[in-house]
């Protein structure tokens, strides 16, 4: 919605995803709270397999 967007990077085998934020995303302050309250809530809805997400 701000012009940033988000790479999967990885999907590690204990179930962490990584992400790699870009745009307007990366170093805002807001960021972790966008990787944990919205990128992180709908990817463990979607894919159950998915423990955590991390920003790398």
């Amino acid at each position: 919605m701000d012009g940033g967007d988000c790479e999967l990077v990885e999907v590690a085998d204990d179930g962490t995803a990584k992400i790699l934020l870009k745009g307007a995303c990366m170093g805002c302050p807001a960021s972790s709270m966008t990787v944990t309250m919205g990128i992180e809530r709908r990817l463990k809805a979607s894919v159950p397999e998915i423990t955590r997400v991390v920003s790398v």
